[in-house]
């Protein structure tokens, strides 16, 4: 009996060593995640920003105003223009 306490002390002490190593790693890696999630984040808001300046940019109503302050009048009349395949696939 007098040497299974000794082991059986060092065994529980192991143990807990392990734990304790593995719950540090545990939270090593958690705080990694948290500090991805916040850079996600971020990039996501980011994202969205430069969606919106996009799609400001690509209004309609801001082109002719850029035409204009350019000097460029409204046209008379609107003309459509279409490819005519018939001629292209002869030559």
């Amino acid at each position: 009996m007098g040497i299974i306490g000794p082991i059986a002390l060092f065994s529980l002490f192991g143990v807990l060593l392990l734990m304790a190593v593995f719950h540090a790693l545990i939270v090593q890696g958690q705080r990694e995640l948290d500090r991805l999630a916040d850079t996600n984040e971020i990039a996501r808001i980011d994202n969205d920003r430069l969606r919106l300046e996009v799609a400001e940019a690509e209004a309609p109503e801001r082109i002719v105003e850029a035409a204009r302050s350019f000097g460029m009048v409204d046209a008379p009349e609107v003309v459509y223009l279409s490819p005519d395949f018939a001629e292209s696939a002869s030559e």
